[in-house]
């Protein structure tokens, strides 16, 4: 069975109305007066003036409410020089709502560096129309191992995905023995039933683990990695070895980010340029890939 429907948790992430509709069944018609009264809208995440790596996670919430019936909300990024940016599609309210937070994420991988006004817009049926706005800024600085850890924790999709379908147990956060590591890795890799060669030929070079052969992992010479050929592949690396570093029976999540940190660090200066953590970043561990 494909592993696709591990996708579904995106919608759920990404597109939240956290409030019901209210009582009534329907918009109310004011004696068929028109409704020129206009809705209301607050930013309410993420803080004005704060700031944000390009690998971040960005989360957004509003709240907003109408005296009659919200119509859609939708959110944009506007740069100095008035370029508008879409950084979450129009969502509409299929639902008789007059007040509700709304919540979904960003992340801003095609955002070059820079200050921004993040716009929320919303509109009633009357097509009335409200806004509010803050400045962000995005970064895509040199990173410790510190602040890659913090935005591991916040965009990573094993804060997301359904590990009921995996011998995963995350109830207390993100951690990993052996086999879960295997696990965890590929999912990295993959979200399909097998690994393909140039899925893995991209791996290893990665994560330089060049000296690997192809041939002494597919053990079936099928072309494809199984999960017992990956999780034998893995560990005949010792990963679980060396990146446990408090020697315990289970990585820590800090630990799996500081292994992964360790790998990208080609130059091992103790800091990941952007040329070395954008495109691996989005390739293993966003949610939207």
């Amino acid at each position: 069975m494909g592993k696709t429907y591990k996708l579904t948790f995106i919608l759920l992430l990404l597109l939240c109305v956290s409030c019901g509709s209210d009582d009534d069944p329907s918009p109310s018609t004011n004696n068929n007066l028109p409704d020129t009264e206009k809705p209301k809208i607050k930013l309410l995440s993420p803080e004005a003036n704060s700031n944000h790596l390009v690998i971040d996670l960005v989360s957004i919430r509003v709240r907003l409410s109408d005296n009659d019936a919200l119509k859609n909300v939708s959110t944009w990024l506007v740069s100095t020089d008035g370029q508008r940016h879409e950084v979450m599609e129009l969502f509409p309210f299929t639902d008789v709502l007059k007040a509700t937070e709304f919540n979904a994420s960003f992340y801003p991988r095609d955002i070059a560096s820079g200050t921004y006004k993040l716009v929320s817009e919303t509109k009633d049926r009357q097509n009335n129309v409200a806004r509010d706005s803050i400045t962000i800024a995005v970064e895509a600085p040199d990173i410790s191992k510190t602040e890659f850890a913090k935005a591991f924790e916040k965009g990573s999709f094993y804060h997301h995905l359904d590990w009921g379908w995996y011998p995963v147990d995350f109830t207390n956060g993100v951690e990993f023995n052996e086999v879960e590591l295997s696990s965890g890795l590929y999912i990295m890799m993959s979200l399909d039933d097998n690994i393909k060669k140039e899925e893995w030929e991209k791996f290893v070079k990665d994560f330089r683990f060049e000296k690997q052969s192809w041939a002494t992992w597919d053990a079936d010479t099928n072309g494809e990695l199984d999960y017992d050929e990956f999780h034998k592949g893995i560990s005949k690396l010792e990963l679980f070895k060396k990146w446990n570093l408090d020697n315990s029976q289970l990585v820590s999540e800090i630990e799996f980010a500081t292994g992964i940190f360790d790998r990208w660090d080609r130059n091992r200066d103790n800091l990941l340029s952007r040329d070395e953590y954008f495109d691996m970043f989005y390739t293993y561990l966003a949610i939207l890939r």
